[in-house]
């Protein structure tokens, strides 16, 4: 029997996160959903991380934790400026997604995430409106 290459294992297999979410690590680094297509799944697990949060890819993760409120039109919008962002940079395959600001009830955030003919809901926690709270 061949050999394989650990690093193709490690490619082509899901692993469970820390929220029972099933993904894969490509090798440029970059997160996969083991289920292609849940959206709701990629967004949640790349919003819902603030920047500098894991150690071994302090990058990683979405600036919207930096925001101290998101009560105006104008903060609702940079919110959704930096979740598109983050959606962007981690998870390319989505194209241009397209974020909404849905409802905050600090210190949650209620956003709508499309890309293409898919979209999703998710509530995460931001870290910056713990403190509002």
């Amino acid at each position: 029997m061949p050999r394989r290459d650990p690093a193709e294992r490690r490619d082509a297999s899901p692993r469970r996160g820390a929220w029972g979410l099933s993904f894969a690590v490509g090798r440029d680094g970059r997160l996969r959903t083991a289920r292609g297509d849940d959206l709701a799944e990629t967004a949640k697990l790349i919003l819902a991380v603030a920047p500098r949060e894991r150690p071994l890819r302090p990058e990683f993760g979405c600036r919207i934790h930096a925001l101290e409120s998101i009560r105006t039109a104008r903060e609702r919008q940079v919110a959704a400026a930096l979740a598109e962002e983050a959606l962007h940079r981690w998870a390319p395959e989505l194209g241009t997604p397209r974020v909404e600001v849905l409802d905050v009830e600090p210190p949650r955030v209620k956003l709508s995430v499309a890309a293409g003919a898919r979209r999703a809901e998710v509530w995460i926690r931001c870290l910056g409106l713990e403190a509002s709270a």
